[in-house]
């Protein structure tokens, strides 16, 4: 591979990697700004980034309404809407979505609906549900700028001694 792609690549990943620490504290940062807005901590586990999160069934239209109409809810409003509290945290996690990619969401895939490997499922869904998306996103992204150090210093020439 020439030297100059490979540096490339070296640089961009570290680039990705940083930017993925940034969206994490900017995520996290969000979800602490609309928890002391609303006071209602929407949680964001790393499942949310495969499957659909769950609403109350009993409340669905209403939260898709009051999400269609931006619902910013201030004194009394917000009184009367705490009154319920499934119906605001679900609000407020309805915007901290609007945040995630939902590229990889689906209520029809194996994490939804396993067919084998249940052992594995469990595992699987027990670390998504005890990972938020924020520090998923903060720990990969330190991942790949270590990667990315280590890979840049391959590149340094080292020097020659003199023994």
């Amino acid at each position: 591979m020439p030297r100059n792609f490979q540096q490339t690549v070296v640089i961009a990943a570290l680039f990705l990697g940083c930017a993925l620490v940034v969206y994490g504290g900017i995520l996290f940062g969000y979800q602490v700004f609309l928890w002391a807005r609303y006071d209602t901590w929407a949680s964001l586990p790393a499942s949310y980034l495969f499957l659909e999160p769950p609403f109350p069934p009993d409340k669905v239209e209403l939260i898709i309404r009051l999400h269609a109409e931006g619902w910013e809810f201030v004194g009394k409003d917000l009184e009367a809407i705490r009154v319920d509290h499934t119906v605001l945290e679900s609000l407020v996690l309805l915007r901290l979505l609007e945040y995630v990619p939902g590229l990889f969401r689906s209520n029809d895939s194996w994490l939804a609906r396993p067919s084998s490997w249940f052992g594995a499922h469990s595992s699987l869904r027990a670390l998504l549900n005890s990972l938020s998306i924020s520090s998923v996103s903060i720990l990969l992204g330190i991942g790949i700028i270590i990667a990315s150090a280590l890979g840049l210093e391959e590149d340094v020439p080292k020097k020659q001694s003199a023994l």
